[in-house]
């Protein structure tokens, strides 16, 4: 079944001059470029970083997608009993014009229950796709 809509999340940029946006675990890195302490910056407006959960495989409910739109949250998929399955959240950015994300980082568990293989995907045009591979990790 299709989970109902969810509203756009708003969440402020944490510190200026890093571009560093948190949402729940992950983090998603503007430019990808540590400023160096001794070089003076000039200060950056804060952005917005406006997102939303549109799909997932599934989820558990003390952990559901829409966790990842809370600082500190995390999204669970649901064990479907079938062994290896493919597991997956959709987020859709809002009103934002085409940027480049250099870096990502995920928080999974250190355990059996980690993911083997992890892909990253992304579409220009719609969160129905057509996707394109940005990266993978093992």
């Amino acid at each position: 079944s299709e989970p109902e809509p969810i509203q756009p999340h708003r969440l402020r940029e944490e510190g200026a001059g890093v571009g560093t946006r948190q949402a729940g675990r992950h983090s998603i890195v503007d430019d990808g470029v540590v400023p160096d302490p001794r070089e003076e910056e000039e200060e950056e407006e804060d952005d917005d970083l406006i997102f939303r959960v549109v799909r997932y495989s599934s989820q558990l409910d003390d952990h559901p997608a829409t966790g990842l739109l809370e600082l500190g949250g995390c999204w669970e998929a649901a064990d479907a009993g079938l062994g290896q399955v493919e597991e997956f959240v959709v987020l859709e950015l809002l009103g934002q014009s085409p940027a480049c994300v250099s870096a990502v980082s995920l928080a999974l568990p250190g355990s059996e229950a980690a993911p083997r293989h992890c892909r990253v995907h992304y579409s220009a045009s719609s969160p129905e796709g057509p996707w394109k591979e940005a990266w993978d990790f093992d």
